[in-house]
């Protein structure tokens, strides 16, 4: 199961960079790729992390419940408001999507 914890900040001009921190807890663990969490956002509005999850740091926590962190710059036009989907693949090979509705809004300097 992904939860968010926090969006940092929320509101940005194109081009800045946001911290994301999400947990994930499974029973049987989040699963890796080259000793790298197998979790990521997987959109923000046109913008995602690492396809490899080498940007990916768990900062408390353990595979079975442990709480992720990325920080992403973002590209988007004046007045997007975008949604934000987080992925997860636990060790049973059972992969997750969860959408967040309405996270972040870009606005013009």
């Amino acid at each position: 199961m992904v939860s968010l914890v926090s969006m940092t900040p929320t509101l940005i001009e194109p081009g800045e960079t946001v911290t994301i921190t999400w947990s994930v807890a499974d029973p049987s663990g989040v699963d890796t790729y080259n000793g790298k969490p197998r979790t990521r956002v997987s959109s923000l509005g046109t913008t995602s992390s690492n396809l490899y999850y080498t940007d990916i740091i768990r900062i408390s926590g353990d595979r079975y419940n442990g709480v992720y962190r990325v920080s992403i710059t973002v590209s988007g036009s004046h007045g997007t408001n975008d949604l934000l989907e987080i992925y997860a693949r636990d060790n049973l090979d059972n992969d997750s999507y969860t959408t967040f509705p309405v996270q972040l809004e870009i606005v013009s300097g």
